[in-house]
């Protein structure tokens, strides 16, 4: 066994008396301020020497008098080292400037604690940033004599928080580069996040939306069918107590009324539960469909325009060459033993077979060609009397074999804008009908009026007229019906369709007026020829 010597000895009493001294004046201080019996103050110490939160008392100046071995664990340094000297010299803190350093002395002397957080520097030159409190010590007469210094390092906590705050600005980044609506709201149904796409499909911002109650928000855009109150806070109840399991990660399509507005819009949506450890999130994607919904339904009748499309080639276009091919066959057979006039009424009949199956064919390549956007619109400076003359010029031939009278009222000087091959086609149908539904000795008007912004031409006549129910199927190709002329003409069904869509390509709109048993009116607006309109097609 090593026996100290006898200077050790004297150095470790030495030692052991500067430590009396030093608990002795904290003991005196906490004893003011606590005034606890002996036996407590004991354990009083005890307890503050061996927290891991860092305590610390000064006399009024401000200068240290004790530490515990939290601080010298927090801070690095010595109970010498610290003990007499001044706080902000030793704990360097940096936020603590002058300024600031005095006010806080002064809220102290004013017997008020003060809270905060810190960034200090430790004996090593770390950043450390701490949690603390500052209390007056008081005597027994209620005069400070001191201040208790709690510190507790929050530097592993702050950079927790600071990279979960990293981490969320780049979550709603993510989210808000997301074109489709995301909206997060709680279990009192709050929302909590809106990002950009439900800006822009709901036109709410986001900070007009965040912190509402999202069945407040479905309420404001509901379509007036479903603007139930509480049928939709029902809904949400269900969803946010997962009474309605059922409704999770289903497609639902629904619609919304635009905001500020009555237009309704077609919304996709999808809700699904967020399960954290002691709560909730309920997350809804919503997805705007209109033109998708839009699209499907040109889909749709584009389908419809095919299935009639087929139907015209394998029943009309059958028709005309089953006779004509009937015909020659017969010729061909029986040639040497037909008279003159039975030849002659069958290249008539053929010839009217022929005519027909001209007409379907013309009719289907234009349709056909308007469809795939294969016709050039060029609209051009044309006069209205010299079209209907070249069109009149074609027709009039099947107006004389029926003892029709066709009248074309127009000023000479009336100037459309028009496409011409389109022009001749909408005339040349609407008077090929007109002329097809009048009987024998009836008359056909062709007339032009001038508006300030446009021409409407009229083609009437006093035929047969057609049925109420039958008057609105006629410009649709899904209507699609053919009837016989009052000589038993055949037509295409497609006439008046393609009539439609070149009158609608110039801006213009076609319609009927119709009377059974007293004839027909068919109306269409053109453009009429200015500079300026001239110049915008050109």
């Amino acid at each position: 066994m090593k026996y100290k010597t006898k200077e050790e000895l004297i150095k470790e009493l030495h030692e052991l008396h500067q430590e009396h001294d030093k608990l002795s004046k904290s003991y005196q201080i906490l004893r003011s301020e606590v005034r606890l019996d002996e036996d407590m103050m004991i354990k009083l110490l005890t307890a503050v020497n061996t927290t891991s939160d860092a305590i610390f008392l000064t006399d009024t100046e401000g200068i240290i008098t004790y530490v515990n071995s939290g601080f010298t664990a927090l801070y690095g340094y010595t109970a010498d080292e610290v003990v007499g000297k001044v706080t902000p010299r030793i704990i360097k803190s940096g936020l603590l400037d002058k300024e600031v350093y005095k006010g806080f002395w002064k809220t102290l002397k004013n017997k008020t604690e003060v809270k905060g957080e810190l960034l200090n520097k430790r004996k090593n030159g770390e950043d450390v940033i701490i949690e603390g409190t500052a209390s007056p010590v008081f005597d027994e007469q209620n005069m400070i004599i001191g201040f208790l210094g709690i510190q507790r390092d929050i530097t592993e906590r702050k950079q927790v928080e600071l990279e979960h705050k990293e981490s969320e600005i780049k979550f709603k980044e993510i989210i808000n580069q997301i074109n489709d609506g995301i909206v997060v709201f709680d279990e009192q149904g709050k929302i909590i996040i809106w990002n950009r796409g439900a800006e822009q499909i709901f036109g709410i911002k986001t900070e007009d939306a965040i912190d509402k109650n999202i069945a407040d928000i479905q309420y404001q855009f509901a379509p007036p069918a479903l603007k139930d109150k509480a049928l939709i806070e029902n809904v949400i109840n269900g969803i946010v107590t997962l009474q309605t399991p059922e409704v999770f990660n289903r497609i639902i399509d629904n619609e919304i009324v635009e905001l500020n507005s009555e237009n309704l819009r077609n919304i996709q949506s999808i809700i699904f539960p967020i399960k954290l450890v002691d709560y909730n999130l309920f997350c809804s994607v919503f997805r705007d469909t209109t033109e998708i919904k839009q699209f499907e339904k040109q889909l749709l009748k584009l389908n419809a325009e095919k299935d009639k499309f087929f139907s015209i080639i394998a029943h009309d276009l059958r028709s005309p060459f089953n006779s004509f091919l009937g015909y020659t066959k017969l010729m061909a057979e029986e040639l040497d033993t037909l008279s003159i006039k039975e030849i002659q009424e069958f290249v008539v009949t053929m010839s009217k077979s022929a005519t027909n199956l001209y007409n379907l064919l013309d009719n289907l390549l234009h349709w056909a060609r308007m469809n795939q956007g294969l016709i050039p619109f060029k609209p051009q400076k044309m006069s209205f009397t010299d079209i209907c003359k070249d069109v009149l010029e074609i027709l009039s031939p099947n107006a004389v074999a029926k003892n029709i009278t066709i009248n074309h009222f127009a000023a000479d000087q009336i100037n459309i804008l028009a496409d011409i091959d389109m022009l001749q086609m909408v005339l040349r149908n609407l008077i090929s009908n007109a002329i097809k539904f009048t009987n024998n000795g009836g008359a056909i008007n062709i007339s032009a009026e001038q508006t300030p912004s446009n021409i409407t031409i009229s083609v009437s006549d006093n035929g047969i007229g057609i049925k109420p129910e039958k008057l609105t199927k006629l410009f649709d190709i899904s209507q699609f019906q053919t009837t016989a002329g009052t000589a038993e003409e055949k037509g295409t069904g497609l006439g008046l369709i393609l009539c439609k869509e070149f009158v609608e390509k110039h801006g213009g709109k076609i319609w009927v007026e119709s009377e059974p048993g007293k004839g027909s009116e068919f109306k269409f607006t053109i453009p009429i020829y200015t500079e300026q309109a001239n110049d915008i097609n050109n």
